[in-house]
């Protein structure tokens, strides 16, 4: 006999978690080179620098779009999260991408392989978040680098 229900808290109330793309050092968003993504002006997040490795992506959803030459992809998680990813690797050059767009992928697709990059990942809904909390420090690809939780939709 259970003296003590379990009480479960409605999902749009759990806090959900987005992996790091690749392994590197975790930069403030406000770090980047980009103008556009350091002064949130698209929104808040995250960039990680790496000396390279396979770029992945950091959620499950659909790509909604690519930048012509590869270097942005929109991603719409499977939760309502809106994610911005710039690859900012110093060439103009067209970016070879696995996926395309509206390709279903999982939190490990790859999406390409860098060398010497900024991975700069933005929350383009962030009005939505309740909790944005990210990691400092070193980070493997894969590891949890953020922790969310999003107002239900209305």
């Amino acid at each position: 006999m259970t003296l003590f229900k379990k009480e479960s808290m409605p999902s749009s109330e759990r806090a959900k978690t987005l992996t790091a793309s690749v392994s590197g050092t975790l930069l403030d968003i406000e770090n980047v080179p980009n103008a556009a993504i350091s002064s949130k002006i698209l929104g808040d997040g995250f960039a990680i620098s790496t000396e390279g490795g396979e770029v992945r992506c950091p959620a499950d959803g659909r790509i909604r779009d690519i930048s012509d030459m590869g270097h942005t992809v929109s991603l719409k998680c499977t939760d309502g999260l809106r994610l911005l990813l710039n690859i900012d690797n110093g060439s103009e050059g067209e970016l070879a991408l696995n996926v395309e767009k509206n390709d279903e992928v999982a939190a490990d697709t790859v999406l390409c392989a860098v060398e010497k990059a900024v991975i700069s990942i933005v929350v383009t809904n962030s009005e939505r978040l309740t909790l944005f909390e990210v990691r400092q420090g070193e980070i493997k690809s894969g590891n949890t680098v953020a922790v969310y939780k999003l107002k239900p939709k209305m």
